[in-house]
C-alpha cells in the first residue's frame, strides 16, 4: 500500500486528495507516507494491558 501511495502521488501525479478518495485511506496516513521514507509502518505494544471484563462478567452471570 505504501508503494502504491507514493506511485500514484510522485508517478501519477495525484493530489493528497484524489489519493483518499480512490484507496480509501486517512488523511494523516497518506501525509505520513508521502512524508517519510519507512517502507513498513508497524506498531509494538510495550505492554499488554489487563483485561477487564472479568469482573463484569462474573457479576451479570450471577455468581
Amino acid at each position: 500500500m505504501i508503494a502504491r501511495v507514493r506511485r500514484t502521488s510522485h508517478v501519477q501525479g495525484w493530489s493528497v486528495k484524489k489519493i483518499l478518495r480512490e484507496l480509501h485511506l486517512q488523511r494523516n496516513t497518506v501525509r505520513k507516507i508521502l512524508r517519510s521514507d519507512e517502507t513498513d509502518f508497524t506498531y509494538e505494544r510495550e505492554r499488554q494491558p489487563l483485561p477487564r471484563i472479568g469482573a463484569w462478567k462474573l457479576r451479570s452471570s450471577g455468581l
